[in-house]
């Protein structure tokens, strides 16, 4: 479990929804809890969707159970997916709607293709596509951004079959339509989160706090608002930013500090969260060339590739004490000494496979993407969709993300390793005689 963890379950509990991220985990949570109480639950139904996504994903494209499965394995099995399943993260079940949509899709643009008697299974199974894109930004609010490609490719392949239409007109409809479907479910999880969360302010006020404390350094000047924090100066604040050594800053100024409260306070109303939002926004537009400059250099640091990142985030001994009394712990929750030393082993293996940085991971889902195009190989216009898909959550992410943590772009690389599993099928189809399958979409 992590600590977000621990606030899910509290929620799913007690059902306090008042808490700082959507509330699909916890929703989910307190379905899970009462038949199989504590993380292994969640655990378990994440990689059950995950496993079966999968294994829908590649047989609808090989027709062969031997077949999906050996790939499920071997993304499944691939160390730095591996690690990360065991952690009751709704980051994982966030991925394993898409996964699942992603399947979908591919059963939708074969319904496009087929006779009009198709036509009302292919409205039927487009129309699941659009509630699962609603339940993901339930879960995560980024979610929308790695659909996006998922979602324009049965709109596509529909558009090209019933009107004769360049391949640049349909792309751009498909995007269009797809981008219109995501704002309408997007805004309503949002509104769904916020009508069931009584305050937000803790997720929003950790990187603000972080991004308003570089820009007053930057430009010489306090940019917190004196209402909220009356008693911050611009001393404190450059000596909080040099008393940060990692790279994960941003978690030092979620004001759960001791000795930074009376600076720093907890901000806990609405109105006060949307107080520091605006000083923030108009930060931003009294200084967007200082502020623009501070971004690039954060995401600068994410193509050192002589950087290495760690794939998981868990609570490394107990739950604190005061969560393990709120939610009343009935698990156990200290790792078992067996699994200590397996860790150690596995982060050796992490370190390799993760190549550093993973960022050379959704450059080869890239190549090896435009490499099938030039060959014409099957398969490559679903590689041309998990390899955007990739690239955009990524985008999502370094739009928003103060410090990059591994777990937040899980997603981008996991849809990136799904593009090199597709490639190897796609040459194993070719060398077989089988790239004139209906599964070449």
């Amino acid at each position: 479990m992590t600590n977000d963890s621990v606030g899910w379950l509290y929620a799913a509990r007690t059902g306090n929804y008042g808490g700082t991220q959507p509330v699909g985990a916890a929703l989910m949570w307190s379905l899970i809890d009462p038949i199989w109480p504590g993380p292994m639950g969640f655990v378990a139904v994440n990689i059950f969707m995950l496993t079966t996504g999968l294994l829908f994903l590649f047989y609808l494209i090989q027709h062969s159970a031997l077949q999906a499965s050996l790939a499920t394995i071997l993304i499944i099995g691939y160390p730095t997916v591996l690690t990360l399943l065991p952690v009751a993260w709704r980051d994982i079940t966030g991925l394993a709607i898409t996964v699942v949509m992603l399947g979908i899709a591919v059963l939708a643009a074969r319904f496009a293709t087929r006779s009009k008697v198709y036509g009302v299974r292919f409205k039927a199974v487009f129309i699941i596509l659009i509630v699962l894109s609603f339940i993901g930004t339930v879960f995560r609010a980024n979610h929308a951004a790695g659909i996006l490609p998922i979602l324009a490719l049965p709109i596509g392949v529909y558009i090209s079959h019933r009107w004769q239409l360049g391949k640049l007109t349909v792309t751009i409809l498909a995007l269009i339509l797809s981008t219109l479907i995501l704002i309408t479910t997007s805004l309503s999880g949002f509104h769904v989160s916020k009508s069931m969360a009584v305050s937000k302010s803790y997720s929003f006020q950790a990187p603000t706090n972080y991004r308003l404390a570089l820009l007053s350094d930057r430009v010489n000047r306090n940019l917190f608002p004196a209402e909220l924090y009356p008693k911050l100066s611009l001393e404190h604040i450059r000596f909080l930013l040099n008393s940060v050594k990692k790279p994960y800053s941003f978690v030092f100024w979620r004001a759960f500090s001791r000795n930074d409260r009376e600076e720093l306070p907890r901000l806990v109303t609405e109105a006060d969260t949307n107080h520091l939002r605006q000083s923030y926004y108009n930060a931003i537009f009294n200084y967007p060339r200082e502020f623009l400059s501070i971004r690039a250099s954060e995401i600068l640091q994410w193509f050192d590739f002589r950087k290495s990142y760690a794939s998981s985030s868990w609570v490394r001994h107990k739950v604190p004490p005061r969560a393990s009394s709120l939610i009343k712990m009935n698990f156990e929750y200290e790792r078992p000494e067996w699994s200590q030393r397996l860790l150690k082993k596995w982060a050796a293996l992490n370190k390799i496979f993760i190549n550093r940085n993973p960022l050379m991971l959704i450059g080869l889902g890239l190549a090896l993407t435009s490499l099938a195009f030039i060959l014409k190989l099957p398969n490559r216009v679903l590689m041309l969709v998990t390899s955007t898909s990739s690239l955009t959550h990524f985008l999502s992410v370094a739009m928003v993300v103060a410090n990059f943590q591994f777990r937040y772009g899980h997603q981008a690389y996991f849809f990136a390793l799904v593009t090199v599993v597709l490639f190897m099928m796609a040459l194993f189809n070719l060398f077989t005689g089988r790239s004139q399958l209906e599964s070449s979409i």
